[in-house]
């Protein structure tokens, strides 16, 4: 019978095949990675060993000029995508592209020293589009105004209404912007503002407004042309009234037609047309008669009775 000796080499030798055949046999470990991009969440399952870059890639990935990423516990990698920010130095403002996570991140990668220097909004706060970031030397703050951007109103012409006659068609909308302000304290306490730059937060809406240009009104002689036309508060009167002396101020017999009015309203001796009375002419005053109104003769007590008092259009006829 033969016997077969193992020496310690051959164990050993047989111990480290054995160990070759375990490795082929027993997968790598493998875990998961989350990756945050774009507002997506991808789930990638890679080995330990693969690399940062190496799974984006594997996640189908693509870093922009300017882009960057973050890594948190948890095998958690966040995408930062580059976005424009408005760099603002000594007052002049550049626009950048950063993907970093912080602003004083974004400053050191275009090489900008800030030390002793105040940062707004604040050095560890994540840039993001349209961010102003200023560099402010000390004793200098930044504040952001809201102020309101005034409405502007659009007269449109309409033919439909008569001249003098207006009517809102879209109430206007006050719009609003935000200002960047610096300001620095001077020694004597006094503070100086420099505007750094405006955005617009909402934009006014006009005011829309249709006017009138239809210049003619019907009358019982036919379509007659006016070039004014003024509401007023209309009374009646006659001849007997008492205080009446039958004569007018321009020195015709008052009669109906003539009616007294403020001259310095409409002055005497224009032609008018009043609504429901007829054609007139302003012929006389009177002591209670000031401003916007109109006093109308009648031919007897009853119709001035009847008539009583009135809001009514006078047109100043051309």
């Amino acid at each position: 019978m033969k016997k077969f000796f193992l020496t310690a080499g051959k164990v050993s030798l047989g111990i480290f095949i054995a160990g070759l055949l375990l490795v082929k046999l027993v997968p790598m470990e493998k875990k998961n990675a989350w990756v945050f991009v774009d507002g997506q969440q991808i789930v990638v399952s890679e080995p330990t060993w693969r690399s940062t870059e190496g799974i984006l890639r594997n996640a189908g990935v693509t870093l922009g000029k300017n882009d960057s990423y973050v890594v948190a516990p948890g095998n958690i990698i966040e995408v930062i995508r580059a976005v424009p920010v408005n760099l603002i130095k000594d007052g002049v403002s550049t626009e950048i592209w950063t993907g970093e996570a912080t602003v004083v991140k974004a400053l050191q990668k275009i090489g900008i020293a800030t030390g002793g220097m105040n940062i707004y909004p604040g050095a560890d706060r994540r840039p993001i589009a349209g961010m102003d970031i200023v560099l402010l030397q000390p004793g200098e703050t930044v504040v952001r105004k809201t102020l309101d951007i005034p409405y502007a109103v659009v007269n449109r012409p309409d033919s439909h209404m008569e001249l003098g006659d207006s009517a809102v068609i879209f109430e206007g909308v006050t719009g609003s912007k935000d200002v960047l302000v610096q300001l620095l304290k001077l020694a004597n306490g006094s503070v100086v503002e420099k505007n750094l730059g405006e955005k617009v937060t909402k934009q006014p809406q006009d005011k829309i407004v249709a006017m009138g240009t239809t210049n003619t009104v019907e009358t019982s002689r036919g379509a007659v042309r006016f070039t004014k036309v003024i509401k007023m508060q209309a009374t009646a009167y006659t001849p007997w009234d008492e205080g009446c002396i039958g004569i007018t101020k321009n020195g015709m017999v008052a009669r109906r037609g003539l009616v007294a009015v403020d001259p310095d309203v409409i002055p005497l001796g224009t032609r008018l047309y009043v609504p429901g009375y007829g054609m007139a002419l302003a012929a006389d005053i009177g002591g209670a008669i000031q401003g916007n109104r109109i006093d109308l003769c009648m031919e007897s007590l009853d119709e001035a009775f009847q008539y009583g008092r009135r809001n009514i259009k006078v047109y100043i006829l051309e």
